[in-house]
């Protein structure tokens, strides 16, 4: 029981980090004009 909290615990700390790094990628793919005009053909 005790393992398994320590682990969720490190899972969702290892996710909210990854989500920190990952963010400002993914908004420079998002927010390209490139993209935004395929999107609009």
């Amino acid at each position: 029981m005790v393992i398994s909290l320590i682990y969720l615990i490190n899972k969702i700390g290892y996710n909210k980090l990854f989500y920190k790094i990952q963010q400002p990628k993914m908004k420079e793919l998002w927010d390209n004009k490139e993209d935004e005009a395929w999107e609009n053909v």
